[in-house]
């Protein structure tokens, strides 16, 4: 009798099997350990498939063949972008490609061909997802204790000025009833000056889109200093967007007093409402799209950049404040992603942004994988490399494309 014949079904002990291997694994394990749980259900060429920090390819861990996925020209690839599973016949098997999913954060994919004479029905679909969700547990877990998966993430060296930022930015994506956040980041493997950050508590979700002077690990110092200052004051006593701005503008005088500076849009949305207010310090101003229309700019009269405000407790902050329709988008952006240049000299601008943003979302994708394709346009425009940081955040509000991150 084959082992194929004597397989047993797809059942909860897939999990029970990962779980009980996984608790005292090393970074390095989780593949081995993967496959194994996998084996008796007939499971071959199992392959945990990581997104590089560009999210161009998908990066094999050991022991599975070193061959890379392209993310936008492969099975798993699909099920990445889309984060549903995906099946195609493959010569007497079946190919089963599932998304990793860290809640809804895309971490790669988990790809396995089955027999198939094996039954793929909606019940053991659900758990081969939450079997998939448990590799990504897994991972991020694991990911902790050492650098074998961060490595293996990597398809090329990372700067330190990167480094750095990659330590500093929250994941690049977070839903809940009624909002999705979504953030990019280029170049991935140099970055320097540009971030963002996100806090979702209760019925409220605080964001800011930081751009530091100058480049490299300087300007990476400057805006993980502005990061650390902004999570440090929304976890005071007094976390008002006033007072939170003001702690800003201190930590980067304080810590860089020679004039440096980091502009920013600082942020918060009542998700009850939809009111949202917001302080410019020498940033551009966010876009508001909705259904896929620019409706307005949030413009308010801009401070200096976080550095150069010095203000004291008696100065007004100028506050600006509107009403978010369901559906409506804000885009924040630093001015990489607008000022960038094609060979003929042209700026990639707002309207091409607007537009890209557009075609995406009107393609019905998940809005993370909405912003990785307008981060693609912004890369094309430019020859395939950005000349400046260029970081995205995009939050909607009551759009209902939430339930798209679920891959069930």
């Amino acid at each position: 009798m084959s082992s194929d014949e004597r397989r047993e079904p797809i059942g909860p002990q897939l999990l029970q099997r990962l779980l009980e291997s996984g608790r005292m694994a090393t970074p390095d394990q989780v593949g081995p350990i993967v496959a194994a749980a996998l084996e008796p259900v007939g499971a071959r060429d199992v392959a945990v498939l990581l997104t590089d920090y560009s999210q161009r390819r998908l990066l094999p861990l050991p022991p599975a063949e070193p061959r890379p996925r392209e993310i936008d020209a492969s099975d798993a690839g699909e099920a990445f972008r889309l984060m549903r599973p995906c099946v195609r016949p493959l010569q007497g098997r079946q190919r089963v490609c599932l998304p990793l999913l860290d809640g809804v954060e895309r971490l790669g994919a988990l790809e396995l061909t089955l027999p198939d004479d094996v039954p793929l029905d909606a019940s053991r679909m659900l758990l081969l997802v939450s079997f998939a969700s448990a590799v990504a547990e897994l991972v991020t877990t694991k990911g902790q204790y050492g650098d074998s998966l961060a490595r293996a993430a990597r398809d090329r060296p990372m700067s330190l000025a990167a480094e750095v930022q990659w330590q500093a930015l929250p994941p690049l994506t977070f839903a809940t009833d009624g909002v999705v956040v979504a953030g990019s980041v280029e170049p991935s493997y140099q970055v320097g000056g540009d971030s963002f950050d996100y806090a979702a508590d209760g019925r409220r979700v605080r964001f800011a889109v930081l751009d530091a002077m100058g480049h490299g690990l300087q300007a990476s110092l400057l805006s993980t200093t502005a990061v650390a200052a902004y999570r440090n004051a929304r976890r005071g006593p007094q976390p008002g967007l006033p007072d939170v701005v003001r702690h800003m503008d201190a930590a980067v005088r304080e810590a860089f007093p020679g004039g440096q500076y980091v502009t920013a849009v600082v942020a918060d949305l009542d998700l009850g409402s939809g009111r949202l207010d917001w302080v410019l310090a020498g940033h551009p101003a966010p876009l508001v799209l909705h259904h896929g229309r620019v409706e307005r700019s949030l413009e308010v009269e801009p401070h200096p950049p976080l550095g150069l405000l010095h203000l004291d407790g008696a100065d007004e902050l100028r506050v600006g404040t509107t009403a978010l329709a369901p559906g409506d988008c804000v885009l924040a952006y630093t001015d990489g992603v607008v000022e960038g240049r094609d060979p003929d000299g042209r700026f990639f601008g707002v309207e091409r942004l607007v537009a890209a943003l557009t075609e995406s979302a009107a393609a019905g994708l998940p809005v993370p994988e909405t912003l990785r394709q307008v981060m693609l346009r912004v890369l094309a425009h430019q020859a395939g490399r950005v000349q400046d940081d260029a970081t995205q955040l995009l939050v909607e509000w009551r759009s209902g494309r939430e339930r798209q991150l679920s891959p069930v």
